[in-house]
Order: C-alpha cells, then structure tokens, then sequence
C-alpha cells in the first residue's frame, strides 16, 4: 500500500481536469482484466478470455497502439500475478511439469513484444499444497511467492526485480492452523516477509483481540514471531500494513466489545523490527462528536454496523488516517448454489448493495484522535458485486482527493472530496457521466503520477480506460 506523505496546505480551488476514454473493448461478467501499468511512455491492460490472454497497449491520449494475444496458460498451466517496471512489464506462471511446479517470468516491453522468458523457481509438486500466490512491496522492487498445506507447513521464496534473481527461499513451519489463522501476507522493500495471522476464540468463548506476525528477513533457521494482545475488545475490521520509512508492522480498525454486530471504536497499532520489539497500541471509542457526524440510519447504540476498514494511510510524524465506510449487503432470496470465484457476480443469487458513509479518521502520532471527516454518499446497486461503488483515493503532495460514482447509475455525476492534511476538506464536482455509456470501476482504478490515474468503465459488456488528467 502507497504511503502517503503529508504536506500542510490546502488547495482552495483544485485544478482542472482533462478526461480521455480510450475505444471499446468487448468484456463479458466472467472475463478478467488488469490494468498493469504505465510502461514507458504506455499504459497496458490485460484480459483473460476463456483462458485466452491478450495485452493491449495505449498511448497518453489513450489511442489503442498495439493488441496482441500472449500464448501463456493451457490445462497445465495458470497466472499467478502481474508486475512492471518503468521498461518493461511481468506475467508470472505457474506450471506443472510431471512432479515439479515451475514458475516462470514472462518479461514484455510496452510493445507488447516478447523481452525474455525463463524458469524463476521449481517446486516439487505436493499433496495438499494450495497453488502459489504472490505479493509484491510498494515500490514493487521485490515479489514474494508462497503456498502453503493449509495447516502448518509455509513455502516462501523472494524474487528481487531489479536483479531479477531470488533473495532468498524458505520453507517454514508456523504454530496453529495456517487455513483458519491466515489474513495477509506483507513484503517489505528490502525482502522482508511477514505472515499474519489471527488466533481464534475457542469453544464459543471471547478470548479477545490476538494476532500474530511471523517475520523473516531472509536468513536465519526460523521466522520471528510478534503477538499483539488485547483481551478487552475484540477486531471488528481492520488493515494491516508496512511501514518501510519506520520498518513497522501498522495495523489500525474498528473493534467492539459489547456486541459482535456493531462497532465500538477504532484501535490501531505499531510493532518496530528493530530488535527491540517495541510496540503501541491504542484503543479508542467513538466519541460522541464523531457520531453525531454519521448518518443516523448508521448509528446503532452508540456503535456503526455494517462497516468495514478500507484503508491506512501513513503519515510522515509517525501518525497515521484510517478510511472506513459503511457497507450493507442484502439477499433477496436464499441462495443455495455457492459462488464461483470469477466475475459472474449477480448470477448466483438477487443481492442488494449500499455503500454509504466514509469515515476518515487521523490519528497523531501520540495515538490521540486529530480530526475527524465523513463524506456522505449513498451508492445502491443490485447484482452487480459493488464493483462501480466505493471509492478510489487520489494522493498527491499537498492533499488528497477521494474520488467516486455519487449513484450507480449511467447518467451520474462523478465527485471528488478533496482532503487536506490538517482535515479541511471541501467536495466538488468532478465530471458527469451522462450519455457518455461509462460506469466507473474506481475500486479499480490506478495512479500513473501525482496528476495522472486510469479508470476502467465497464457498461454493457464494454469495457473502456478512462485517463482522467489533474493541470
């Protein structure tokens, strides 16, 4: 996750936009895509057809340069992750080959033309193990591999993309039960690997809030082992994250501590991995203010149900600014058939989405409440997975703009809530989607630059970028 650095300041009057949409691409519920990357001076979007992969390569004014179906996946064979560099851009396989899983890097430039291909790693094929995933640092410089037997057994091993060689491989042995405990995996910028995991209540009872972090550096017999333990509350929803300025693990959320349906506060939390072992951890209820300021129809016995935490952004003082939003999620009809994991979201069952209210709260470094904001919005939409609702937030220098769909709808206005770091905010209208057939996917989009990010829109099987330019 990108950190976000701090500037005091305020831009009264943001700058002016400039939106380009690229042409048409057909697109089904069940296809898959991904927005790479920015590639010298291209960006780069890949899909999957029917196992079928094609790239497609776009100039700044969003002009469709180069398309090219890429001969990657058959039935031995699936991607686990992509990766790009300011040259060139990665796709990783996993294969099978008799009794060995190879996992092979697939280099491109932003041609789309074929730089190198080679075996990163070989695996021995075994029973029980999940296939590999992949996880890469913020600056994208190092990528880890793993897979695990979905009990105690961890295989883990460490590509470093400027070399691209392996730092470092291991196989781990981890206390408890990897497929219950699991949450996260974290991966430094200098390689280093932190499992975390989240011990559960046993027989029925609270045992309050317990986590667990295995960290390797990258030598050593064994990971080190971190707990954070609170028994008075217990996690509601939360983001963990690494702080590489810092080398900290943070975590910050909601939790609660009467009644499992509601949230109660926000507690967040550093663990330093300096050798020292220190750590922080504050807890703190809403506040009465904080409130007041949410929507009633989210407040319940002084606590929000139905929220989640959506982001930690880090600040440059040791402090930190959690998002979270209030997200209500209803079944129209029991559904008995259990759902897949591709895009054909709405097919399995009548579902009714409301995203509504983002709260923003900064924390001080000493652990202390700084300010507090809530955008108000409410998102409805059926069927269709929530993928045109939330948000996307926009970082540069000086401020922030959380950026975001005001309805699902066609005809809608897109608005932009910018935020500043001593909290003075101000919402503007960004621009209106009427009659231009887009519906935004801004959980989807990506920031090029300080001024630049890509949204994908997807309406009616067509599936457009749209370049949104800040002067």
């Amino acid at each position: 996750m990108l950190c976000w650095v701090f500037l005091l300041g305020f831009a009264a009057d943001a700058e002016a936009q400039k939106v380009v949409v690229s042409e048409e691409i057909p697109i089904r519920a069940e296809d898959y895509f991904n927005i790479i990357g920015q590639v010298e001076d291209r960006v780069v979007l890949m899909t999957i057809k029917n196992q079928k992969v094609e790239a497609f390569s776009y100039d700044q004014e969003m002009r469709l340069r180069n398309s090219t179906a890429l001969d990657l996946l058959n039935r031995n064979s699936r991607i686990i992750g992509t990766l790009h560099s300011p040259s060139h851009f990665y796709i990783f396989t996993q294969f099978q080959k008799g009794q060995e899983q190879h996992i092979i890097k697939w280099k491109y430039n932003e041609r789309l033309q074929l730089a190198d291909s080679a075996t990163v790693a070989i695996a021995s094929q075994m029973t029980g193990y999940s296939q590999f995933l992949m996880t890469h640092s913020e600056d994208q410089s190092k990528t880890l591999f793993f897979r695990t037997d979905n009990n105690v057994n961890l295989q883990a091993f460490c590509w470093d993309l400027d070399n691209e060689s392996v730092m470092w491989t291991k196989n781990f042995q981890l206390e408890g039960n990897i497929r219950q405990e699991f949450r996260k995996m974290l991966l430094s910028n200098t390689g280093v690997m932190t499992a975390v995991l989240e011990k559960r209540d046993r027989r029925f009872r609270r045992t309050g809030m317990n986590f667990e972090f295995a960290v390797y550096t990258g030598s050593g017999d064994s990971p080190r082992i971190y707990q954070i333990e609170e028994s008075d509350i217990d996690n509601f929803s939360n983001q963990i994250i690494f702080d590489d300025h810092r080398n900290e693990i943070v975590g910050a959320g909601l939790y609660y501590s009467r009644s499992s349906t509601r949230a109660d506060g926000h507690y967040h939390f550093r663990i330093g991995l300096d050798g020292t072992g220190k750590q922080k951890f504050e807890y703190l209820p809403f506040t009465a203010a904080m409130l007041t300021d949410v929507s009633a129809q989210n407040i319940n016995r002084q606590g929000i149900p139905e929220i989640e935490t959506r982001d930690v952004l880090l600040t440059r003082d040791g402090g930190l600014v959690v998002f979270s939003e209030v997200e209500k999620v209803y079944e129209r009809r029991p559904v008995y058939s259990q759902r897949g994991w591709g895009r054909n979201y709405g097919q399995a069952g009548w579902v009714d989405y409301q995203l509504e209210d983002v709260i923003i709260t900064a924390f001080s470094p000493d652990g202390s409440v700084h300010w507090h904001e809530v955008i108000y919005k409410k998102q409805y939409s059926q069927d269709d997975g929530a993928v045109h609702s939330s948000y996307f937030i926009f970082k540069s220098p000086s401020f922030l703009r959380i950026l975001y769909n005001d309805e699902i709808s066609n005809n809608s206005t897109v608005s932009e809530f910018i935020l500043a770091a001593n909290g003075v905010s101000e919402r503007k209208n960004l621009l209106n989607t009427a009659y231009q057939n887009l519906r935004l996917r801004f959980e989807d989009a990506l920031q090029l630059s300080s001024q630049t990010l890509i949204v994908p829109s997807e309406n009616k099987a067509r599936l457009n970028l749209v370049k949104i330019h800040f002067d």
